[in-house]
């Protein structure tokens, strides 16, 4: 079948036991009924060590053991799975980590998620603009599908990411100024997917043209009122956060010095401590990443606006971590705070769940209140004009 993938997506390569953040340790692994029957059939003490090591009450599952290692994860961190039977024998999860796929008509779009930190590497480090690139690719253990054509409605989403990844993409502009361009896109592309599709071809006329903006868009002067207004947008903001799943106890400890510091974490962002060339990039390649996971899943609920209010949230709360650190935050620091909020936020469903509902149900992700949020944030350095229509 045909695949849709970041072009450096090949690149990526399991490093084993070099990796820092081991994901063979801390996830409770559920084994497929393919892996689950070769198992089972198994011979030798090796066979009857991985029927002992696995869980069959509910679904099968490793027993993780007392400090939530995975039976077969070894001193050297590698796996015994592979090192006795072969890669090919690994369950349908462990094959595939970190990799995620959305099924479209006629293909599918693979990507790396960024809960590990060789995919994290290359994902933010990636020096030039993503392209996306199509392959024949057939997946282990899936039955090949028959392609269809694209309806309307998947050639009109796809038309849409396309905006929203150029917006992103446009280097001649700074971060915040692409970051508001997609929050305005988003708004204006929600109201036509509900209201008036005939009007898309025109809105994507004007977006197209806006690529040619060059200037960046200034920070106004905020009053008295709106910068208070502003840190209790950050507070609720931090708090929403609090409210999710946690699985580290050191993430909660993490988006609690964020409340706790907010007043000295905006005048950093202000001060633009963050920007620098090579932390501007990694956060284009944040951004492009989310827009890249997310926006297609508006093919099940029609609603592309709560998948760009996850992206500018997810890119939002990277921002906060980087200025909370202390002293100034190298790459290796960056890499891992991202890492860290994936693993909290992108692979627990209940989290994704709850920050899409608060697109719709919290005054958080009003039009004015994330226009006055931004520029709360924006650096002072930013100069020229505002774009006001």
């Amino acid at each position: 079948m045909k695949q849709r993938i970041p072009d450096y997506y090949p690149d990526f390569h399991c490093i084993g036991s070099a990796c820092k953040d081991n994901c063979c340790i801390g996830w409770e692994i559920d084994i497929d009924p393919v892996a689950w029957e070769d198992y089972r059939s198994q011979p030798g003490a090796f066979g009857e060590r991985l029927r002992t090591e696995i869980d069959t009450e509910g679904e099968p599952h490793f027993r993780l053991k007392e400090d939530e290692r995975c039976p077969f994860l070894n001193e050297q961190n590698l796996c015994d799975i592979i090192t006795t039977l072969g890669a090919g024998h690994l369950c349908q999860i462990c094959d595939r980590h970190p990799r995620f796929y959305t099924w479209l008509s006629d293909c599918t779009e693979a990507g790396l998620g960024l809960c590990c930190e060789e995919a994290a590497r290359l994902i933010l480090t990636h020096r030039t603009p993503v392209a996306f690139l199509e392959r024949e690719a057939p997946m282990k253990g899936e039955q090949e599908l028959p392609q269809q054509q694209p309806d309307q409605w998947e050639n009109h989403l796809l038309a849409a990411r396309q905006r929203a990844l150029m917006i992103l993409q446009n280097r001649t502009l700074p971060i915040e100024s692409r970051v508001l361009l997609l929050l305005q896109y988003g708004e204006e592309l929600q109201s036509c997917l509900e209201e008036n599709l005939e009007q898309l071809p025109e809105l994507f006329a004007r977006w197209d043209a806006v690529q040619e903006l060059h200037q960046p868009i200034k920070r106004p002067v905020l009053s008295t009122r709106q910068q208070k207004g502003a840190l209790a947008w950050y507070q609720q903001f931090a708090g929403l956060y609090q409210e999710f799943e946690i699985n580290d106890p050191a993430w909660m400890t993490q988006l609690q010095e964020i409340q706790t510091r907010l007043p000295e974490i905006l005048q950093q962002a202000v001060q633009g401590l963050v920007l620098s060339p090579e932390a501007a990039r990694e956060e284009e390649q944040l951004l492009v990443y989310g827009v890249w996971r997310y926006f297609m899943k508006a093919m099940q609920d029609h609603d592309a606006l709560s998948k760009i209010h996850l992206v500018f949230s997810s890119w939002l709360m990277h921002r906060l971590l980087v200025l909370a650190q202390t002293e100034d935050c190298s790459c290796a620091q960056r890499l891992s705070l991202a890492v860290r909020y994936s693993k909290e936020i992108e692979y627990s469903e209940e989290n994704i769940d709850a920050l899409l509902a608060a697109s719709f149900r919290s005054s958080l992700f009003g039009q004015d209140a994330l226009r006055m949020a931004l520029f709360a944030i924006m650096p002072d350095k930013v100069a020229l004009s505002a774009l006001t229509n």
